[in-house]
């Protein structure tokens, strides 16, 4: 089953701060980033609880994901809707 992965409006404000700095000096690098790590979030549709639980905060349903040198900090939240057959 496939899940929407969501950014925050925060998460998409830290995503861009990140490819902005890095872009500075080396914009191709930045581009590159900044894919891999929207790439790396979205791989969340498939397994959404993916990722080791964040020791720094104790929340069992807190998770992240290493990108290195970026820790991406997730909180997956899981909805199940009913399907229904038309």
């Amino acid at each position: 089953m496939d899940y929407q992965v969501i950014f925050s409006p925060k998460a998409v404000n830290d995503l861009e701060k990140i490819v902005r700095y890095i872009s500075i000096n080396n914009p191709e690098v930045a581009k590159t980033i900044g894919q891999q790590l929207l790439s790396k979030a979205k791989e969340l549709s498939n397994f959404p609880l993916r990722g080791q639980i964040v020791p720094e905060f104790k929340a069992p349903n807190l998770r992240q994901l290493i990108l290195k040198p970026y820790i991406l900090i997730l909180l997956p939240f899981i909805i199940d809707v009913p399907k229904t057959n038309f």
